[in-house]
């Protein structure tokens, strides 16, 4: 299995996919993955990590509290060339009967492992440049992204909103994707829950509909002023986001907290009233299952994979401002449609779980192989 990161080395919802998935798997076949290794790699019983070298650029492949990552577009092309060139190094010697690579940044490293072994080929989508560019495709990302699906034997989308993306944007036959969920593991918190604290978890990028979002929080404050918002993570639209929340003078009820440690981020999950997902567009969005699993309710944009699989939250469209404060106020002023939403939101936990998500996945595996 080709991946890019892997708890406590993560920036998102990849990791902790490959972590959650891998975990389960693992009961079925064994595994060798293999990582970018900068300042060590995780260990775990379950599988064999390789550790491939990693070029130092100034730029990491992963962060963690103490090592940011910084992605410089001119900087990726070459570090995804050479992780493809020593992953063909680190497999020569390694008997395997499949490839399965996350995402597009190993699409090349897979590429050169099927072109050396003549071993089919699995790749993961868990977003597309479309998604992650809000629309306006960065052509590098693309071009290679496009060239890895065209190649790959079987392809596994997260969600239908990502299997159509890839029929429509990418001219990739139906027959060839299947659909496998995330999921998400118990999160157990017994601290304080705030009355009023509205949360986003996440990069701060285009794709996650942040500026409709901070527009709802400041229709929310015009009606109550006693609502406080949280924006936890980083991203290349932090700035902008922090200059945009002063313009609209709700500054003093928006907290940017930055990078949160895995540690902290079950605290948040647990002491929030309320947790928004206002993604433009979201292949899943493995964080609203995270806060339904902590007790918090959701609140979810229709351009969302996830909104595919939960039926106990409020959904709106991304761009509706009005109707998303006017959920979020609802929410958090009428206790009873809170608690409904907490505690039905576990019955939709109970149907989305990693175990199925494995056996879905190994009997791709097994289809790929004609087992």
């Amino acid at each position: 299995m080709i991946g890019w990161e892997l708890p406590p080395f993560s920036t998102g919802g990849l990791g902790t996919h490959c972590y959650s998935l891998t975990k389960r798997l693992s009961k079925y076949v064994s595994i060798f993955f293999t990582m970018p290794n900068r300042k060590g790699v995780p260990s775990y019983d379950f599988m064999e990590i390789i550790p491939i070298p990693s070029p130092s650029l100034g730029v990491g492949v992963y962060v963690t509290a103490d090592h940011k990552v910084h992605y410089m577009s001119d900087w990726i092309p070459h570090i995804i060339d050479v992780y493809a060139k020593e992953i063909v190094k680190a497999v020569k010697n390694i008997d395997f009967d499949l490839i399965h690579s996350h995402d597009w940044l190993t699409a090349p490293a897979a590429m050169a492992v099927k072109k050396l072994t003549g071993k089919p080929w699995i790749y993961t989508v868990h977003s597309t440049e479309w998604d992650r560019s809000g629309g306006s495709p960065w052509p590098e990302a693309l071009a290679v992204e496009t060239e890895g699906l065209r190649n790959a034997d079987m392809i596994i989308a997260v969600s239908n909103r990502t299997k159509n993306m890839l029929i429509e944007k990418y001219g990739i036959p139906p027959e060839k994707i299947r659909v496998v969920y995330n999921a998400t593991e118990p999160i157990t918190y017994r601290g304080r829950k705030y009355s009023k604290m509205v949360l986003y978890l996440g990069r701060l990028t285009v794709q996650k509909g942040l500026y409709h979002f901070l527009h709802a929080a400041k229709l929310v404050l015009e009606k109550d002023p006693n609502v406080l918002f949280v924006i936890a993570g980083t991203g290349p639209d932090e700035d902008y986001l922090i200059n945009l929340s002063i313009e609209l003078g709700i500054h003093n009820n928006v907290v940017f907290t930055g990078f949160v440690p895995d540690e902290e981020v079950k605290k948040l999950y647990g002491s929030a009233s309320l947790y928004v997902l206002p993604s433009k567009s979201e292949p899943f969005g493995i964080t609203v299952l995270e806060a339904m699993s902590a007790g918090t309710p959701v609140i979810v944009s229709k351009q969302t994979g996830v909104s595919e699989v939960i039926r106990n939250c409020i959904k709106v469209d991304f761009w509706d401002t009005r109707l998303m404060a006017s959920a979020i106020l609802e929410v958090l002023n009428y206790p009873s449609l809170m608690e409904s939403l907490r505690a039905n939101g576990y019955k939709d936990l109970h149907r989305i779980t990693w175990e199925d998500s494995a056996r879905k996945t190994y009997n791709v595996y097994r289809d790929v192989l004609n087992l």
